[in-house]
């Protein structure tokens, strides 16, 4: 009996290990076309997919961040403004590349399953609360769970964690109340 614990034990810890050396990180690295420019895509109808790896990430409106996108203060392209206090607000950074956006979809170019490990999330403006996002995990066309939660409101990006309830998806979609845009980036899946 102990024999068959133990087996079953180090099978386990090797699965483990086998998923976490085949996750993919949708990184957004990459996609934009300088480190100094940022770059705006919208569409109407039909979302925009773009390929990482073995995974589809599409968007109906998205602006792509390089790494540490630096904003200069006199670029007013670049900067969010609000606009009762005329108060100017910079777009957070993690050190890597990162998207812009109140909706997008994964799903794996096979159409295979796959599990949804973790996603980075930041407003888009500090200290203001631009409502709930909603994280919607299909398994099917009809079933889904959902996680819906208001981030924390402290400047930079936070990590969402899933547990193993977020396993044999088809989709993830993923969306900001209202028309309102976060930050996303290092989508982890496997």
């Amino acid at each position: 009996m102990k024999l068959n614990i133990k087996t079953s034990v180090i099978t386990l810890i090797f699965l483990s290990h086998s998923l976490a050396i085949n996750a993919e990180t949708i990184d957004f690295e990459g996609t934009t076309i300088s480190q100094d420019t940022y770059q705006v895509e919208i569409t109407e109808g039909t979302p925009m997919v773009t390929p990482y790896g073995d995974f589809n990430f599409s968007t109906w409106a998205a602006t792509y961040l390089p790494n540490n996108f630096i904003l200069s203060p006199l670029s007013t392209t670049q900067i969010d403004y609000l606009p009762a206090d005329n108060k100017v607000f910079f777009h957070p950074s993690n050190g890597t590349a990162s998207v812009v956006t109140q909706r997008f979809i994964v799903v794996k170019n096979d159409n295979t399953q796959f599990t949804l490990s973790s996603i980075d999330i930041a407003e888009k403006v500090e200290n203001i609360n631009v409502g709930q996002v909603s994280i919607k995990g299909f398994t099917d066309a009809d079933n889904y769970i959902e996680q819906t939660f208001d981030v924390d409101m402290v400047k930079g990006f936070e990590t969402v964690s899933f547990d193993s309830a977020w396993s044999n998806l088809v989709k993830i979609d993923v969306s900001v109340e209202g028309s309102n845009h976060m930050h996303f980036d290092n989508i982890v899946v496997y």
